[in-house]
């Protein structure tokens, strides 16, 4: 069984170099085996078998818990939370329980930013420079004037990722959208060029809609698209571990024992749950034609225009299979992974959350389609795989040597690297020399981190790692653009932190 995420259009998984002592701090006290749910609940024979899957898993500790969703030509089907929401405290998951979503937020603020076009207060051609006056994207990258609002929604706009943990009892953590945008936004690539995955430009897209609408974030999207949709308890001022909003556990099934949530918010911080969530879904395969706000422009694109294979449009990851297109909006966290599927020709969506690290959130979404789409897992695999193919396809390594500079928001370091020997690159900062190791491509983007630990910045008492994502430039001046990424943690997760990258090649006599 493949797996959604093997589509390659979800947010990276943030915790794989993280020591596991990071989140064994957690008292894991054992309830009952027997997990919570519903006394009785209504699930459709072919779905009955994935139902008890589910509840072995939790009831094996394998999960906390999964909370699950399937709506079809506008009925619900199932809505059920199995597990617990909190497993020390006994508490269990309903479908009203808070789930961190992580990129699913994307997906909402992409859907919040349709419903401003669609009053005419945004415009998808509208360039977005002027909406974050005083501060500017250009930071010694590429020219920003040409940045619209229609290439942030499908992640062209060359802004990079990053994303960042708050935590109310480290005051110092938390920092306003404003600041992310204006410390560590730019331009690695010129606007409508490249794919890049940023967490960073849906952050820019959310101040945008604050804009837009006049108001907070929140108010502008309880506005436009949450209370309308019935959206109750979907927010981005919740806390994982607070009230009403499960604990987080890590991939071993450990409690994180502290309160925390993932920024910036229109890319990651959203927390909704399966029942709002299901309000979304049917809202999106053409559930209240005539309700305010008018359906998003984003589904009937993408069905219509969505290429055989697989691409990204307006916060939905889009895959053509034969007989239907599939829409994916899932992300992951620490302490949490969610999904949002829809298969509008079949007019059924799914959608599951669960509230540990790397948990199957789109295994079981993927579980669930196959049972209900005859063809699906075959269609859906080879699909899947011909995206990844077509992603990772290697360039040409470039060669010889570059010299230029990294750059950040209070930093500015002489950079070179030297491909001369293909088999052992090296990575100059300052006077100082680091090999380099190149892991791949990613869209059309040479992959390398730094052995070690990375020697930018000078975080005490923290674990630092750099990866770099190098696009070659032809033409009069050829060079490399790209980011240079930080990744920061310690004993909690930090941050992944952009620096932009501009290197020549050297012309030799």
């Amino acid at each position: 069984m493949h797996s959604l995420t093997s589509t390659g259009m979800v947010v990276c998984a943030l915790l794989s170099a993280w020591p596991a002592s990071a989140w064994s701090q957690g008292h894991d006290s054992r309830p009952s085996d027997t997990p919570p749910t519903a006394a009785t609940v209504r699930v459709p024979a072919d779905l009955a078998s994935i139902r008890t899957a589910l509840l072995d898993r939790v009831r094996k500790r394998e999960v906390p818990s999964l909370s699950v969703g399937v709506i079809r030509d506008g009925v619900i089907l199932w809505e059920e939370s199995i597990g617990w929401a909190d497993r020390q405290a006994s508490q269990p998951a309903t479908p009203f329980t808070r789930y961190p979503v992580a990129s699913v937020s994307k997906s909402i603020t992409a859907t919040g930013a349709l419903a401003l076009v669609a009053e005419g207060a945004l415009r998808l051609d509208q360039p977005v420079q002027q909406a974050l006056k005083p501060f500017s994207l250009n930071r010694e990258g590429e020219s920003v004037n040409a940045v619209l609002v229609s290439q942030l929604l499908s992640h062209t706009s060359g802004i990079p990722h990053l994303w960042h943990y708050e935590f109310p009892d480290r005051p110092n953590s938390i920092v306003r959208r404003e600041r992310l945008i204006r410390d560590h936004a730019f331009v690695a690539v010129p606007p409508g060029e490249r794919f890049v995955y940023s967490n960073l430009g849906f952050a820019v897209l959310a101040h945008v809609v604050e804009v837009a609408g006049g108001a907070p974030f929140q108010r502008v999207m309880e506005r436009v698209l949450l209370k309308p949709l019935g959206m109750q308890r979907t927010t981005v001022g919740a806390w994982i571990g607070q009230r009403g909003t499960v604990r987080g556990y890590d991939g071993g099934g450990k409690r994180i024992p502290y309160r925390y949530r993932l920024a910036p918010d229109g890319g990651a911080g959203f927390f909704s749950n399966v029942h709002d969530l299901l309000q979304y879904a049917h809202f999106h395969l053409g559930a209240g034609e005539q309700a305010t706000p008018s359906r998003s422009a984003a589904i009937a694109d993408a069905v219509r225009a969505a290429p055989v294979g697989g691409h990204y449009l307006r916060g939905w990851g889009v895959v053509r299979l034969r007989s239907a297109t599939v829409l994916i909006s899932d992300g992951e966290s620490a302490g949490g992974t969610a999904v949002v599927v829809l298969v509008p020709e079949k007019q059924l969506g799914v959608v599951v959350l669960c509230n540990q690290t790397g948990g199957p959130a789109t295994e079981s979404a993927t579980a669930i389609l196959a049972a209900l789409i005859p063809g699906f897992a075959e269609q859906f695999g080879a699909a899947a795989s011909a995206v990844d193919a077509e992603m990772s396809t290697p360039g040409v390594q470039p060669s010889g040597q570059f010299e230029g500079f990294i750059s950040g928001t209070t930093t500015r370091i002489a950079a070179g690297v030297d491909f001369s020997d293909p088999a052992a690159p090296l990575l100059r900062l300052g006077a100082t020399t680091y090999p380099l190791k190149v892991t791949g491509w990613d869209n059309g983007a040479l992959k390398a981190t730094v052995a070690g630990a990375s020697p930018l910045g000078v975080g005490i008492g923290r674990t630092r790692r750099l990866l770099l994502t190098l696009w070659p430039r032809g033409g009069v001046s050829p060079g490399l653009r790209g980011v240079a990424q930080e990744d920061l943690f310690d004993d909690r997760p930090r941050s992944g932190t952009p620096y932009f990258v501009r290197l020549e090649a050297v012309q030799r006599p």
